[in-house]
């Protein structure tokens, strides 16, 4: 399990991050969408070790109490202790759990499953009821950053205006992660260093409920992986199968894949794309398209404060995949090519080396803006790009962030 730090990012945002982790090691992405993730709050049962020490004379009695002297009258013979005085102390230990006093004959103390963890573990153990989030899927113990994000009543979600896609929950979850020998951070769930072992979930208890989260179904080599993404942290430890119900063909109900397709070629042609063929699938089912030209308009537009444009494969920049584009891809993605040779080609490919080189720059300490002016430069200049001519291309954009990295006059007045 994988947990972030507790700076809390939008889900989409993270996720672009790591799709284009992915794309740059060869992968793809099959599907991204927003969807809820059930899980169970459960109250559970613990054991744990108590900070207050056992007396010497408490660990004595319940010592002997283990060796089988339990009457209350031999107790007192072999301590060398008053049995009017031992009594008291006999039945605090068994208020505390530690011994079990005999129902019959009341003068008979044996020691408890408490008191032989105490002995074993040298301080007092109790035990404490404690509220934990288990996945709905699988049953494993969600990571305690988790606890943080609001979560969603499901008989609310009717009040909702917008619904994304449920993942359904197992009717029965395995209690198997509940073993605290399977758990090396015991605090990265929730539960104290002190807790030496789960006794089980309080009758009555498991309370459903949701977490917003983005899906992301992607391919890498031959494996197919599933990971969740939240505002902090995100859940890797499902399988592909536990989510691929919501996976259904390209335009499903209305239309079948080839009819999708066609729709959405309309679509981009309204985004100021002019496509060179009608597009195809790929091996995930998801749509594919060679882009031949584009209007000026193409080049401002964005999805999740993206520019599309930087999403455009051309030779080494590899496509990224645009997910909320169209509502008939319904958490598909689409890949753009642009169609090699064309000046469209040449944009898209001067636009990405814009986008590698300053976001490489900027990484830089110490430079002030004339002196990242003059990085860019040499380095356009080395690769074989005009300075000038990128600077016009980025112009087109009107992305802010692009443009105060290649026009000085703009960089200055804004800062």
């Amino acid at each position: 399990m994988t947990v972030n730090t507790k700076t809390r990012v939008p889900a989409h945002v993270r996720v672009r991050s790591i799709i284009d982790r992915i794309c740059e090691q060869g992968g793809s992405v099959i599907y991204q969408k927003q969807a809820l993730y059930p899980v169970l709050e459960v109250m559970v049962r613990i054991r744990e070790k108590s900070r207050d020490q056992l007396g010497d004379f408490e660990e004595n009695i319940l010592r002997f109490a283990g060796l089988g002297i339990c009457e209350q009258i031999e107790m007192a013979f072999v301590i060398g202790f008053p049995e009017t005085k031992l009594v008291p102390m006999l039945n605090e230990l068994a208020g505390r759990g530690l011994l079990t006093q005999d129902v019959v004959t009341r003068t008979r103390f044996n020691l408890s499953e408490l008191g032989k963890l105490t002995l074993q573990h040298g301080v007092e153990v109790i035990e404490a009821d404690r509220a934990i989030l288990l996945c709905g899927l699988t049953g494993r113990l969600l990571p305690r950053d988790l606890y943080e994000l609001p979560s969603i009543d499901p008989a609310k979600l009717k009040d909702l205006r917008f619904v994304p896609d449920l993942i359904q929950e197992n009717s029965t979850i395995s209690l198997k992660h509940l073993n605290l020998d399977q758990i090396s951070n015991k605090r990265l769930v929730n539960l104290p260093d002190e807790a030496v072992e789960i006794c089980g979930i309080v009758a009555g208890s498991p309370t459903p409920k949701f977490l917003d989260c983005e899906i992301l179904l992607f391919r890498t080599g031959v494996a197919t992986l599933v990971e969740l993404y939240f505002a902090i942290g995100k859940v890797d430890w499902l399988d592909a199968s536990d989510v691929l119900g919501l996976l259904e063909p390209l335009g499903y109900p209305l239309n079948n894949p080839t009819q999708a397709v066609a729709n959405i070629a309309t679509e981009l042609g309204a985004l100021g794309l002019k496509l060179a063929g009608g597009g195809s699938l790929d091996l995930n089912g998801n749509p594919v398209f060679i882009i031949e030209s584009a209007q000026d308009k193409f080049f401002t537009q964005k999805f999740n404060n993206r520019l599309y444009a930087m999403c455009v494969g051309i030779g080494e920049h590899l496509p990224r995949p645009i997910s909320p584009f169209s509502k008939i891809l319904n958490g598909r993605t689409l890949t753009l090519i642009a169609n090699k040779g064309s000046a469209f080609a040449s944009d898209i490919e001067r636009l990405r080396y814009i986008e590698n080189v300053t976001g490489e720059l900027k990484k830089k300490k110490n430079l002030n803006p004339e002196a990242l002016f003059e990085l860019i430069e040499a380095r356009s200049a080395q690769n074989g790009y005009s300075y000038e001519e990128l600077r016009k291309l980025v112009i087109r954009t009107g992305d802010t962030w692009l443009v105060k990295s290649f026009d000085r006059d703009f960089a200055f007045e804004v800062v």
